[in-house]
C-alpha cells in the first residue's frame, strides 16, 4: 500500500516534464500527501494530456463521500477488473498521479518508523491511478485511487505486503491514459514492479509525519539529521 505520498514539482515543471495542454494551475509544493487530500492527476484530454484535480479516495457513482470503512485510496492491480468499484474506471478512466516521492511505515520498537522512497534516475514520476465522478451529493465529486503491485526485496524489507505503488514508464503513459484503444486487461497486464536498483529509501521523522499541519520539505529529509546540522 501506498498510505502517503509528495508532490513537490511546481506547476510548470509538472507541465513540462508531462507534456500537458498549457492551462494555468497554481499547484502548491506537497510532501506529505494523506488520503481524502486533493491531488492533481492527469488524463487524456481532447487537445492532449490534460490535468485535474481528485480527493484522494474513491467514491464509487453509489456513494456521496469516501466510506471509512473501505479504505480506496490504493487498489490492487490484480483484482482491479474483479471488483465493481474499480473495474468501469479501469476500462474508462485511467489517470497517473505525478508523485517525487513516497512514504512506508515500518513497525520497529513498538512504533511505525516512516521511510521515503524516490527514485535515482528521475526527481518526479507517475503512478497509475483510477478516477471517477460521484454526482450523489449536493455537487458532484471527482475522486482517485492510486493503483499498487508487488514489490521487490527492497520493498519487502519496508512493507508487510510487499506492495508499492504501480509505477509507469514514461514510454507507456500514453497506453495507460488511452481507454479507448488499449483494453483494460493489456493495459493492467503491464504494470509492474520497479527495478529495485533504482529505488533510494531513508528514514524520515516520525513526530515531522504525525503534525496534522505538516506539509514542508521537512517531510522528507533523512532522519537523524546529519551531524552538525542545526
Amino acid at each position: 500500500m501506498c498510505p502517503r505520498f509528495s508532490q513537490a514539482s511546481t506547476w510548470q515543471e509538472v507541465r513540462n516534464y508531462y507534456d500537458l495542454v498549457d492551462v494555468g494551475w497554481n499547484l502548491p509544493l506537497r510532501y506529505n500527501i494523506r488520503p481524502t487530500d486533493q491531488i492533481p492527476v492527469i488524463r487524456k484530454g481532447g487537445a492532449g494530456r490534460e490535468l485535474a484535480m481528485a480527493t484522494w479516495w474513491l467514491i464509487p457513482p453509489w456513494a456521496d463521500a469516501p466510506n471509512n470503512k473501505y479504505p480506496m485510496f490504493n487498489a490492487r492491480s490484480e483484482s482491479l477488473l474483479d471488483r465493481k468499484a474499480y473495474a468501469e474506471p479501469a476500462r474508462n478512466k485511467r489517470c497517473l498521479i505525478p508523485m517525487t516521492g513516497w512514504f512506508e511505515f515500518h513497525p520497529e520498537g513498538g512504533i511505525r518508523q516512516p521511510y521515503y522512497f524516490s527514485l535515482k534516475s528521475s526527481t518526479r514520476f507517475a503512478a497509475a491511478g483510477l478516477w471517477q465522478v460521484s454526482a450523489r451529493g449536493p455537487e458532484p465529486v471527482t475522486s482517485c485511487t492510486m493503483v499498487t503491485v508487488d514489490g521487490n526485496p527492497l520493498i519487502d524489507r519496508y512493507n508487510a505486503k510487499n506492495r508499492m505503488p504501480a509505477l509507469v514508464p514514461e514510454e507507456a503513459w500514453d497506453a495507460w491514459l488511452d481507454t479507448e484503444a488499449v483494453s483494460a486487461e493489456h493495459a493492467v497486464s503491464r504494470l509492474a514492479s520497479w527495478p529495485e536498483e533504482d529505488i533510494t529509501v531513508h528514514a524520515v521523522d516520525r513526530n515531522e509525519l504525525k503534525k496534522t499541519t505538516s506539509d514542508g520539505p521537512a517531510c522528507i529529509e533523512p532522519w537523524p539529521p546529519a551531524p552538525g546540522r542545526d
